[in-house]
Order: structure tokens, then C-alpha cells, then sequence
């Protein structure tokens, strides 16, 4: 599956590619290239190319360039070529004798994540590493599943469906430390409060033997006020997801429900 890197530079381009598909809106219009074509002009719009792609000279505006992954890097590259290591994930240009790398696309979900799927967020650069959907007889997953998976993160997305209901709840939290610094070994037997939980003093956050729970900042793990409290303990019944709210109106609706599904995304 092809992905977009998007690139800002400035002045005229001319592109040298294995080329599929029309270019923008205008210059070449309908036109399909060849290997090796030189295409010297003006490109206006989104422009497709599969294969590996050399520039030479520079781009203007923001072009949105789509690169089909490749296994590996193309032989005896001219510098200004560009090509998606299919293996690593990351875009790469060929410059100054050697392979330099321009950014890395992120997973949709972390290496060997077996927990409920949401929704994509690979394109904001977030992948999923903590996702359970409650049934009301599915444990969650525990405290140490979610700190080994989640924990080494600054950024993060706490998002999920509330039960039967389409619209996404999400809370972005901006850390300046790692996340597993709110999450103390070994797991605490009594609450612990985290107020400030982020630098712009948005959340709290708190931990016990039996829950996580994301709340407004000063909360004291009550109504009005949490935000994403699922269970971390051994709750098998519909309370095991207790409150998913996106302004911290909703109390403790979810712990009567089942069908709620709770999601954790970090920024690698």
C-alpha cells in the first residue's frame, strides 16, 4: 500500500521516475510515464509514483508524493532519489554518497498487539499499543500488560466508544516525562494521585489495585470529572469498563454497560 510523504522546499522540479497514474491537475495531463523518463516542467496537484523517484533541483509548494514500500534500496541511486524502506517503514533519500533518513511512517499498532483494534491513527503519527473492548466476561488487560506496551511514551491518546455510541471520545495528553513514571512498580494496593499529570496542568491522573483513571485536573476520583477509567484488575463483569467521557459529565454510566471499548495510542 502506497503512503504519502509530503515535501516542502522551494523552486522548479524536474522528477525522473518509474511512473504510474496521471500527475496533478495540470502540466502532464493523463500522460503515463516510463522507467527512467525525465519529466522537466511544472506540476500542479498530487502526483503518483510507483516505483523510485529522483529529483533534481527542488520542489515548490507542498507536493504530496505517494512511494509504494521497496525491499530494498535502489541500485546505483542518483542523489535526490527518494524510495519507502518497506522493511523499516521510513522514508529515505540518496545524498551525498550515502542513504539519509527523512521520517518514519507510524505502525497502525504496536509489534505484536493482540488487543481490540480502534481506529487508525497512524496518519497523525500515533499507533495503537492498548485496546479492550468490554463484553462484561473479557478481563482487560492487567497493569503490567498495559505499562510494558504503553509505558515508554510522552505522547499519548486516550480515546474509545462509549457503549452504542459512534462518535470517538479522545483526550490527547502531552507528558514531559514517560508515561511509566505514573505507573509505579509494583502496583499500588491504595490509590495514588498524579494532579499535573501533563505540563499544562489538564489532567490528573490516578492508579489503584483495580483501575486506571484519567480525570480533569484536582479530580479526586469522582463525578463530575473522569474522563477513562477501565478496569486493571480482575473485573469480569460490565464494570470492568466504568467511565468513558469526553467532558466528564457522563459519571459512571459505562459500569452498567457492555459494548464499550477503550483504547490507548502513543507517539514513538
Amino acid at each position: 500500500m502506497s503512503r504519502l510523504l509530503k515535501i516542502v522546499v522551494a523552486a522548479a522540479v524536474s522528477l525522473v521516475a518509474a511512473c504510474a497514474g496521471p500527475p496533478g491537475p495540470q502540466g502532464l495531463q493523463g500522460e503515463q510515464g516510463e522507467p527512467g523518463r525525465d519529466f522537466s516542467g511544472a506540476f500542479v496537484g498530487n502526483v503518483s509514483f510507483t516505483g523510485n523517484v529522483a529529483v533534481t533541483g527542488s520542489i515548490s509548494g507542498a507536493t504530496a508524493v505517494s512511494l509504494a514500500p521497496q525491499s530494498t534500496a535502489p541500485a546505483s541511486p542518483a542523489d535526490g532519489t527518494l524510495y519507502l524502506d518497506g522493511a523499516t517503514n521510513t522514508y529515505r533519500m540518496f545524498q551525498g554518497g550515502q542513504w539519509r533518513d527523512l521520517v518514519k511512517r507510524a505502525q497502525r499498532t504496536i509489534s505484536g498487539f493482540t488487543g481490540d483494534p480502534g481506529p487508525d491513527l497512524s496518519r497523525e503519527g500515533f499507533t495503537q499499543c492498548y485496546g479492550w473492548k468490554n463484553t462484561g466476561s473479557a478481563q482487560a488487560p492487567g497493569y503490567t500488560t498495559l505499562r510494558n506496551a504503553c509505558g515508554g511514551a510522552t505522547e499519548l491518546v486516550f480515546a474509545g466508544y462509549r457503549a452504542g455510541e459512534p462518535t470517538l471520545v479522545r483526550h490527547d495528553v502531552f507528558l514531559d516525562q514517560a508515561f511509566s513514571n505514573f505507573l509505579p512498580l509494583p502496583q499500588p494496593s491504595s490509590v495514588v494521585f498524579y494532579n499535573a499529570f501533563d505540563p499544562d496542568r489538564r489532567f490528573t491522573w490516578a492508579v489503584d489495585v483495580n483501575y486506571v483513571l484519567l480525570a480533569v485536573n484536582g479530580n479526586t476520583w469522582t463525578d463530575p470529572g473522569r474522563l477513562w477509567e477501565p478496569s486493571v484488575g480482575t473485573e469480569v463483569t460490565a464494570g470492568g469498563g466504568h467511565v468513558l467521557s469526553q467532558m466528564g459529565n457522563n459519571t459512571n454510566d459505562q459500569a452498567s454497560r457492555t459494548g464499550d471499548r477503550y483504547f490507548i495510542y502513543l507517539r514513538q
